[in-house]
């Protein structure tokens, strides 16, 4: 998802930009493509850490990327073009070239080809028409660069619409039945490790019971998923398909570091809860659970990497 608070359809727009640019799913990003540069000849992938400037403002030279000699500086989630930067920067008066800069300046460009009606009535064969001459990977960009079909870009953003949920009522449910769950965990892991023989710790078991059980499950049904996608469909990934479905929930969705950090801090607390009160092989096998599905998960998305689903 884009970090600027746009229409809902607007940021499906970038975000399938971004996966079109290959920059959502470069293989070293670590902020959501905002940090990519664009490959070389040579092949080796490239990211910056320094968002004051665009990545090329200080008389780096441009990158060849191809055998005809022509090169390229584009960078960012979106590939902007230092060439084009100066003007947009001062224009928009953007501070830096931030995540949030990035955006503003995909959405004017977006704005200056006239798409962005077009977007939010979700005429998008018409808004990525109008904007092909901008992102080389658009359908009939014409840049001698790899394109990507118009069937296939539009799947793209109609499954990055359906995956960030952006039905509002829905999202509001997820959110607040997400919050009472995680409200409710915290509490009573917190009474569980300040008294150990509540009843708050029969919660925490029967909650590490359950986790144990949903990891074992999801190893083994991700595991054999995994190894169907591969055999069956190779690089390109329908989306349609159940078993590419199942992948992309377990292995192919991002997780924050807040979220990562948490579930560590859920797991450790659950772990010390249940030895605490003499749930000692119950702890054991809800660690050795937990631990064995993130290794899994690991395993299988180096397995998957370079591989996306055909959004559609």
């Amino acid at each position: 998802m884009p970090v600027i608070n746009t229409h809902q359809n607007i940021a499906a727009f970038l975000d399938m930009l971004a996966v079109s640019e290959g920059t959502a799913n470069h293989p070293l990003t670590k902020n959501r493509g905002y940090d990519v540069i664009v490959t070389g000849l040579d092949g080796k992938p490239e990211i910056f850490t320094d968002y004051s400037d665009h990545p090329f403002a200080h008389g780096r030279p441009a990158k060849v990327f191809n055998r005809r000699g022509e090169k390229s500086t584009a960078s960012g989630r979106y590939q902007q073009l230092y060439l084009f930067w100066p003007h947009y920067r001062k224009q928009l008066a953007l501070p830096d070239f931030s995540p949030l800069s990035q955006d503003r300046l995909a959405i004017q460009l977006i704005r200056e080809r006239g798409a962005l009606d077009d977007i939010r009535a979700g005429r998008i064969e018409r808004a990525i028409s109008r904007c092909r001459n901008i992102w080389a990977s658009l359908p009939g960009a014409g840049y001698g660069q790899r394109e990507h079909s118009l069937e296939k870009t539009g799947h793209r953003l109609a499954y990055r619409r359906r995956r960030t949920g952006l039905n509002g009522v829905n999202t509001m449910k997820k959110l607040s039945l997400s919050l009472m769950l995680n409200v409710s965990l915290a509490l009573m892991l917190a009474l569980s490790l300040i008294y150990p023989q509540s009843v708050a710790v029969s919660f925490v078991a029967a909650w590490a019971i359950l986790a144990t059980v949903i990891c074992v499950v999801a190893s083994g049904v991700g595991v054999y998923a995994t190894e169907y996608v591969l055999e069956r469909y190779g690089r390109e990934l329908p989306p349609e398909s159940l078993a590419v479905k199942i992948v992309t929930s377990l292995f192919l969705q991002p997780v924050p570091w807040r979220r990562r950090a948490a579930a560590l801090v859920v797991m450790v607390a659950t772990f010390i809860s249940l030895v605490a009160a003499g749930w000692i092989f119950t702890a054991l096998i809800y660690l050795v659970a937990s631990l064995f599905f993130r290794l899994i998960r690991k395993a299988c998305r180096q397995r998957l990497e370079g591989r996306e689903p055909c959004q559609n």
